[in-house]
Order: C-alpha cells, then structure tokens, then sequence
C-alpha cells in the first residue's frame, strides 16, 4: 500500500495536533518543515514514503547544508536540526502505525552547530566586578589578600577571554598580574 509524502504528512499533523497538544506555531512550523521534505522527494521522482531509505534522508540533510544558487547556506545547522527531527518524528510515527515497513529516519545525522565564543563584558561590568571584590590598591587588610588573589586571577581570565591581554581596559590600579593558587607568578 502506497502512502504518499501528503498523506502521511497529513496524518502525522494530526496525531501531533490532537494527541501532543501542539500549539498553533508549532504545527505551523512542522507543516512548513514537512512540506519542505515533501517538495524535495517530489523532486527527486519518490512519491511513496514506503520507498524512502535511510540514505535518502542523508541525503536530505546533505541537500539543506549546500548553499544555493547565489552561494548562500539554505539553513543554519540549528534549522536544519529542527527538519530533521520533525521528518524523523513523521516516519516514525508511520511506522509505528504500521503504515511504512521500516524506519527510513534512524540513519540520518544531524549536523554540528558551531560553539560560540562566550560575550565579552563591557567595560562598566569588569568595574563594577571588581568594586565588588574590593577592587582598591595594594597594600591594606590581610584579610583581603586571598581575595585580592583571586581578583587578579578573574582579571587575567578575562583579559584572556576577551582575546588578547589588550583586549580589556581596566581600572586605574588594578594589577593584571596572575598570580597562581601559591602566590607565584604564573
């Protein structure tokens, strides 16, 4: 029995409406999603999800990672992720109903999102960090030296953290010295 990409689509909407409870948004973004995937097998002459193979869904990924005609990426690996997961929830569904004969949506892999570099602080927010932590001169209360320890060693972690050890201003008096967990230098 022939299921075609509409059909199963349609059904899955339904499921995912009625027995998941999905907002309006979200069934919005699976129909876009799914009719995406369906133009592409139309594209590629398959008009029955039975005839889906695991590969094809590799390929699928493959497809929305290329950049298109004008050399633009088509998704971003986060979007491309959320597809995925939508086609797959989709054939696995079907199959579980019995509808398809296998799962075409275990083969697929989802591409790796890039690791963003953490948000540098302004300049206001290391000041008031360190006014916080006693951020005075040299010298003064021994109490405070373990801290003022520490306060060199966030300094210097952000001094790296920001790229470069000239990439944070600091205050006037604040040492950038780093020193270790033993007071040497490090």
């Amino acid at each position: 029995m022939a299921l075609s990409p509409e059909a199963g689509m349609e059904r899955y909407l339904r499921h995912v409406a009625l027995e998941r409870g999905l907002a309006a948004n979200s069934l919005a973004a699976y129909r876009r999603d799914l009719s995406a995937y369906a133009e592409w097998l139309a594209g590629r002459g398959i008009a029955d999800l039975g005839a889906v193979a695991p590969e094809a869904l590799s390929e699928y990924v493959a497809w929305l990672g290329r950049p298109d005609e004008e050399g633009n990426p088509r998704l971003a690996p986060a979007s491309i992720s959320r597809r995925l997961s939508t086609v797959r929830g989709m054939h696995r569904f079907l199959f579980e109903e019995g509808l398809l004969a296998e799962h075409a949506g275990s083969g697929a892999r989802t591409p790796k999102r890039a690791q963003r570099l953490p948000k540098a602080l302004a300049v206001e927010e290391v000041e008031a960090l360190l006014a916080a932590a006693g951020g005075g001169g040299g010298g003064g209360d021994p109490s405070l030296i373990h801290l003022r320890r520490r306060r060199r060693y966030a300094v210097g972690r952000a001094r790296v953290g920001a790229g470069s050890s000239g990439g944070v201003r600091l205050p006037e008096g604040c040492s950038c010295l780093v020193l270790g967990e033993t007071g040497s230098r490090s």
